[in-house]
């Protein structure tokens, strides 16, 4: 990011001190009005929680690295979340994690990942892209009972060599691509 950069800025600067906060935190106000979360790396966090569900303000999240888990319905109808950075570390996106985020376009599932859990984009009908990085070698080994269900716009459940299964994927769970009309 350019954070860095910002925090010297003479502008930034300037309105901080107009208001008696650090610059920092102006920067943080304006991502957060803007509806973009960036958790600061180097904190030790490795799960994420409930602490965004219901949300509907975010629609930008970037996890940091050292996240291994995405935790039951973590970000459960935040209906405007368009995108998510998903760390390389992830290894579970958990029950509901983004159960009717209805703003999701696509989402990179990083290769260590090893499970997708239940409903877990159940009914995140814009979602077009699932995005296996490095398929061949990916970790998945489950996906649950309605993880993509009712993903309606979901075309592509792709890796850089078109559409795939992951080579280590043992288990599709009941109706896990359930009413995806438009997969390829």
């Amino acid at each position: 990011g350019h954070t860095g950069e910002l925090l010297g800025d003479p502008v930034i600067s300037e309105i901080a001190e107009a208001h008696g906060v650090s610059s920092a935190q102006v920067i943080l106000r304006w991502n957060l009005q803007k509806g973009v979360v960036v958790i600061p790396e180097g904190k030790g966090i490795t799960a994420i929680g409930t602490a965004f569900k219901g949300n509907e303000d975010i629609t930008y999240v970037k996890l940091p690295r050292g996240v291994i888990s995405v935790q039951d319905n973590a970000f459960n109808n935040c209906y405007n979340l368009q995108g998510i950075y998903l760390p390389g570390e992830l290894q579970t996106i958990g029950n509901s994690a983004f159960y009717r985020c209805t703003g999701l376009l696509k989402v990179a599932v990083p290769k260590r990942v090893t499970s997708i859990g239940n409903a877990a984009f159940y009914g995140s009908d814009k979602l077009f892209m699932i995005y296996m990085q490095e398929a061949a070698d990916s970790g998945l080994v489950s996906i649950g009972d309605e993880a993509f269900y009712q993903c309606r716009a979901l075309e592509y459940f792709c890796s850089d060599k078109g559409f795939v299964i992951p080579g280590n994927l043992e288990a599709i769970g009941a109706s896990a691509f359930y009413d995806c009309r438009a997969i390829k």
